[in-house]
């Protein structure tokens, strides 16, 4: 039983995706941690799946928007809006919504 409830926990744990820790850290408003982390995963960006591409680029341009960092806010959230534009099965709503207000604030049009 307890060999059971580790291999769980092994499984439950260890197929969590490399980008929690960075999302984790942008929910909590911990933009500065959110953009080391998510910079430390930049070898591994080549990896990820589109899905987890587009969570990344999402995430770290809108870490990076918070910071008022607008280079590298805008060089993510254009490769974010590309992968939503050729594969918007791999974006939700609400992240497009997220993706279209940041880039309305960056005085984008809607269709840009």
């Amino acid at each position: 039983m307890v060999a059971r409830a580790v291999a769980f926990s092994w499984l439950l744990f260890g197929c969590t995706s490399p980008l929690t820790e960075a999302r984790t850290s942008f929910e909590e408003a911990r933009y500065p941690d959110a953009v080391e982390q998510y910079a430390r995963l930049g070898a591994g960006v080549p990896g990820l799946s589109p899905r987890e591409l587009f969570e990344y680029s999402l995430y770290r341009g809108l870490s990076h928007l918070a910071l008022g960092d607008a280079a590298n806010a805008e060089r993510w959230l254009t490769v974010c809006k590309r992968l939503a534009d050729a594969s918007p099965e791999h974006a939700s709503l609400p992240e497009v919504n997220r993706l279209l207000s940041a880039r309305r604030a960056m005085g984008h049009a809607s269709g840009d």
